[in-house]
C-alpha cells in the first residue's frame, strides 16, 4: 500500500469530516474516533474485516488520522475524557478507551448520573470500550468469556491509576506534580505504542512502560518525604520506598519490567517480541496501580465511587452509524 497516497486522501476527505462532526456538536476530544469510525464505513473496502483488524495497517490508519487531529487542535484532541489503554485480542493488541467517568441516565429528563470512579461500575460494558468492535463481534462465547475478564481487569487497574493520578496532580508539591502527569502519559503511550504492532513502536512501548513505574516510584519516595536519588533502577527505588514504609512491592512483576541499562538498550537498539512487550505494559499497570494508591494524598473528598446528577449534555446520545450515512449523502 502506498500509505502516501493513503495520507493524501485522508487529509483531503478529513476536513470535510471534522466539519460535519462539530456541526454534530461532537466535542473536539471525541473526534478522531468517531472520524476513524466514519473512513471505515464510507471509504474502506475490506474483503476480509477480521484480518484487516489485526493488521498494521489498521493500526496506521488509527496514527494517521489521531496525528491529522493533533496538528489541528494541539493538546486538546488527547484529553478525550478517556484513558487509553491495551487488550491482546487473538494475541493481537488493541486499544481500549476506558472513560474516566461513569455516565447512565437518570429517571428526570434530560439528566444523568456522572461520575469519576476508581474501577468499572456494574452498569458498564468494558467490551464496549475495545476500539475495533468488529473483532470482538467475531469472538466465540469461551473466547468472549476470556477477553471480558481481561478487559474488566485492565480497566479498573487503569481506571484506579487515572483516579489516584488526578489526586497527586493536585498536590502541593510541584515535583509531585509533574510526575504524576509523566506517569499518566507514559502508561498511554505504552499502550498507543503497543497498538501500532511495528518493532520500534514495541521498543517505544516498552521505554515507555519502564518510565512511568520509575516516575511513579519516584513519587512514593517523596510522598514518604524523601527526595528519590538520581538512579533508574526499579528495584533500588522499590527497595528505597519500602524502607521508607511502603508496602511490599511484588518483586516478580517489577522484575519483567526493564529498567536502567537496559531499558536504554532496548530503546535504541534491542529486539523486543509484541508478547514480552505486552507482558512488560500489564506488569507495569499492576506495579503502577499499586504505587500511586499508596502515594494518593489523604482527604475526606477523596471518595472512589462517588457520583453525581447533572444535565444531559447534547452529545451524550451521538449515534455515529447513524450519522455515517448523512455524511455519505453529504459526500455524494
Amino acid at each position: 500500500m502506498d500509505w502516501k497516497k493513503v495520507v493524501a486522501i485522508l487529509h483531503e476527505a478529513l476536513p470535510q469530516i471534522d466539519k460535519a462532526l462539530s456541526q454534530e456538536n461532537v466535542p473536539i476530544s471525541s473526534r478522531k474516533l468517531k472520524a476513524f469510525d466514519i473512513v471505515q464505513d464510507t471509504m474502506l473496502e475490506v474483503s476480509d474485516y477480521k484480518a484487516f483488524l489485526l493488521s498494521e495497517a489498521h493500526g496506521r490508519f488509527l496514527i494517521i488520522i489521531g496525528d491529522w487531529y493533533r496538528d489541528r487542535y494541539g493538546d486538546a484532541v488527547d484529553d478525550d475524557g478517556t484513558f487509553v489503554s491495551m487488550l491482546l485480542i487473538h494475541g493481537t493488541p488493541f486499544a481500549m478507551q476506558v472513560p474516566k467517568d461513569f455516565k447512565i441516565p437518570a429517571d428526570e429528563p434530560n439528566m444523568i448520573w456522572i461520575g469519576l470512579p476508581a474501577s468499572v461500575q456494574a452498569e458498564e460494558d468494558p467490551l464496549s470500550w475495545i476500539q475495533s468492535r468488529g473483532v470482538v463481534n467475531g469472538l466465540s462465547s469461551k473466547e468472549l468469556d476470556v477477553v471480558r475478564k481481561a478487559a474488566l481487569e485492565t480497566a479498573n487497574m487503569v481506571r484506579s491509576i487515572g483516579f489516584d493520578v488526578r489526586s497527586l496532580e493536585n498536590d502541593e508539591n510541584l515535583d509531585i506534580v509533574e510526575l504524576a502527569g509523566s506517569v499518566r502519559a507514559d502508561i498511554q503511550s505504552s499502550a498507543r505504542n503497543l497498538c501500532e504492532r511495528n518493532g520500534a513502536c514495541l521498543r517505544s512501548a516498552t521505554w515507555d512502560a519502564s518510565q512511568a513505574t520509575e516516575k511513579a516510584l519516584k513519587i512514593l519516595i517523596r510522598r514518604k518525604g524523601q527526595t528519590p536519588r538520581h538512579i533508574h533502577e526499579l528495584s533500588a527505588l522499590a527497595e528505597r520506598a519500602e524502607s521508607l514504609g511502603a508496602g511490599t512491592i511484588d518483586r516478580g512483576k517489577l522484575a519483567l519490567i526493564p529498567s536502567g541499562r537496559a531499558a536504554t538498550d532496548i530503546r535504541y537498539r534491542g529486539d523486543i517480541t509484541l508478547s514480552k512487550a505486552a507482558a512488560i505494559y500489564g506488569a507495569a499497570l499492576s506495579i503502577i496501580r499499586q504505587v500511586v494508591f499508596e502515594a494518593k494524598p489523604s482527604t475526606e473528598y477523596n471518595e472512589r465511587e462517588a457520583r453525581f446528577k447533572i444535565q444531559r449534555p447534547p452529545w451524550f446520545d451521538f449515534d455515529t452509524s447513524a450519522f455515517s450515512k448523512k455524511l455519505r449523502s453529504m459526500m455524494g
